[in-house]
């Protein structure tokens, strides 16, 4: 009924109620809707795009206020609502105050942009990345390009680090004081420590750099002495450890995958 009351475009009558609870009720068709009224209409400082967003996304502004994070808006969807706010209610069109003002339509429709930009900001997961990082890409958001990039980085790493380990996996924490990869980026970050020790290693007064083919016997009493064999089985067996807990672990993704 709310699609068809809505199949005439957005200058149908009700469409200020129709299209919001729409949007409540199947995201996807509610953007679809608001993107196909819109398509034919010229973005201005005050036109119809403006006005829609200002109502539809604004509380303060007496709308229904949509919420954005609802499960139904995923990632993909924020952005393409993104496009059309920025393309409707263009940043080059903003007002700018000095002191104390009372908001008009074209304020409550920027800040409904920004709050699309900010949900789409907040999202997680390796789609919520992806499409951070195609938004970044995007000559639309060129202004905020190093932002969208940093924050997609920033919240990549929160992320990374509230990984939930399992059982098995905090008795190799406890047993190693390391918690083992499950990710390629994980690994690689493991192996980057891994050099950081060696480097480490080669700055102290025991480092083997200067010396690359002398060994002194183990009971000589050199400083060098024995280096090769104290560090050679202790990186051997952490390579050896992180290797095979990467592996296992991808191995049982991949069973779950499938």
């Amino acid at each position: 009924m709310v699609r068809q009351s809505l199949a005439d475009g957005l200058a149908a009558l009700f469409t200020n109620v129709w299209l919001p609870a729409l949007l409540h009720l199947n995201p996807v068709a509610g953007v679809e809707a608001l993107e196909k009224g819109l398509k034919e209409s010229a973005a201005s400082k005050t036109g119809a795009g403006v006005q829609l967003f200002a109502e539809l996304f604004d509380r303060d502004y007496g709308g229904i206020g949509v919420d954005l994070r609802a499960p139904g808006f995923a990632p993909q969807l924020l952005l393409q609502l993104l496009r059309l706010a920025y393309q409707h209610v263009p940043i080059g069109d903003d007002a700018h105050h000095e002191g104390s003002y009372s908001p008009d339509t074209r304020d409550n429709a920027e800040k409904s942009r920004n709050a699309v930009l900010s949900a789409l900001l907040s999202t997680a997961g390796p789609e919520g990345l992806a499409v951070k990082l195609e938004m970044a890409d995007d000559p639309l958001f060129v202004h905020i390009k190093d932002r969208t990039i940093a924050l997609a980085q920033e919240r990549a790493a929160e992320e990374a680090d509230n990984v939930a380990l399992t059982e098995a996996e905090f008795a190799i924490l406890d047993k190693s004081g390391e918690s083992p990869p499950t990710t390629r980026e994980a690994m690689f970050s493991l192996m980057r420590d891994r050099l950081d020790d060696i480097d480490d290693l080669l700055l102290q007064d025991i480092s083997p750099r200067e010396l690359p083919h002398v060994h002194f016997a183990p009971n000589s009493g050199h400083p060098l002495a024995g280096w090769h064999v104290r560090l050679g089985p202790i990186l051997l067996q952490k390579s050896q450890i992180a290797e095979r807990q990467f592996f296992r672990q991808k191995t049982r993704q991949e069973v779950i995958a499938d």
